[in-house]
């Protein structure tokens, strides 16, 4: 709760409210990490996900043609849990 000058209080909205629990979310998400931590992955596994990426290429090339930078921007962004 937070005071207004007038003495009455005033509860936090409820989009701060949200913000903050996101922001605790995150904290949490990355608490257990370790500095350093060796994170590699095998040469199959990139294999593999590298061909998954290409049938999502080619999927989506049937529908939106002649795109092709734009459509790895879009792949990249969301890979990378970006907003696009």
């Amino acid at each position: 709760m937070v005071k207004k000058k007038s003495g009455k209080k005033k509860s936090i909205n409820k989009h701060k409210r949200k913000h903050l629990e996101v922001e605790k979310k995150n904290v949490e998400k990355f608490k257990d990490k370790k500095v350093g931590e060796d994170k590699r992955i095998s040469a199959e596994e990139i294999k593999n996900y590298s061909e998954r990426i290409e049938q999502i290429k080619k999927e989506i090339g049937k529908a939106v043609i002649g795109q092709q930078d734009i459509l790895n921007g879009l792949l990249r962004a969301m890979l990378c849990n970006g907003h696009v």
